[in-house]
């Protein structure tokens, strides 16, 4: 019983290194992005620009999510909430074996 317990945090742990890691790798990406963006904003030049055709398009341009964003959200809420669910039932054995 208890190497299943030992096994099941081991998994928890790396999950949860797993998912870290990728949360820190993905602000160091949008960091360097953003110093790039920066660094293009400053070599571009100014011009005077109709306000009304700017407008237009950034309207166009605001689509509602399709099909495939909405089934991904739907996902991503879904395996969080299973998530969370199952490390908070193992930090219950946890805390009734060891207490």
């Amino acid at each position: 019983m208890r190497s299943i317990l030992v096994l099941l945090l081991l998994v928890v742990f790396f999950l949860t290194g797993l998912v870290l890691g990728m949360d820190r790798g993905g602000e160091t990406d949008m960091r360097q992005e953003d110093t790039v963006k920066q660094k293009q904003l400053k070599d571009v030049q100014v011009v005077k620009v109709n306000q009304r055709t700017t407008d237009e398009k950034v309207l166009k341009a605001e689509q509602p999510p399709n099909l495939t964003q909405k089934i991904a959200s739907f996902l991503e809420s879904t395996v969080k909430g299973f998530y969370n669910i199952v490390v908070d039932v193992i930090y219950g054995f946890i805390h009734v074996l060891f207490d």
